[in-house]
């Protein structure tokens, strides 16, 4: 990876959990902060999905809680992917953070999906601040749960004119991290770090 993924651009960061969350842009700083912590303090696992792109997706009928995923994962698709949010092709899908968390007595998957962009912003803030949240139920098919998942977060994301690509893109990225690890105990040569 020649471009620095999501967890080392925000692990340089010196953010705080904003004190009164009363903006989005608080709340979405204080969201991340939040989720990058969990990541990082569960003894969070990288996947390069590009180094393992010629790997096919598992079944999708398989319920998630059965596909063997890490409790905290990071799947990085950066522009390789191609996951661009318009046709500017400026911001895109860097990757989506997956952590394993219950809801209503259910258990699940907390995912985040984050973006970066081809130049800089002009703000820090701003730059890390493009993200979209869901949970899917672990006893659904990465199907049904990619098409029932109720994201929320920026408008960037939850309402890109090419959302129905960027959850396709999630499900195919869960499933085939999925079929790796059912495949090969020893993923390290595979993208994982």
């Amino acid at each position: 990876m020649n471009h620095l993924t999501h967890p080392e651009r925000f692990a340089n960061r010196t953010w705080v959990t904003p004190a009164h969350r009363d903006s989005d842009l608080a709340r979405r700083q204080g969201n991340i902060t939040e989720v990058f912590k969990t990541w990082s303090s569960g003894g969070g696992t990288l996947v390069d999905i590009n180094a393992i792109a010629g790997v096919s997706a598992g079944p999708d009928d398989i319920p998630v809680g059965q596909l063997g995923l890490d409790d905290n994962m990071y799947l990085h698709f950066g522009r390789q992917q191609g996951a661009w949010l318009s046709n500017k092709k400026d911001v895109f899908i860097d990757g989506l953070y997956l952590c394993r968390r219950d809801f209503e007595g259910r258990s699940g998957y907390f995912l985040t999906v984050v973006t970066d962009r081809l130049q800089a912003a002009a703000s820090a803030a701003l730059e890390d601040a493009c993200i979209a949240s869901g949970w899917v139920d672990a006893e659904l098919s990465v199907d049904d749960g990619m098409a029932i998942l109720g994201l929320w977060g920026d408008v960037a994301i939850v309402e890109s004119a090419r959302r129905f690509e960027i959850e396709f893109l999630v499900g195919k990225a869960i499933s085939a991290v999925g079929s790796l690890e059912a495949a090969a105990p020893s993923s390290a040569s595979l993208g994982f770090h």
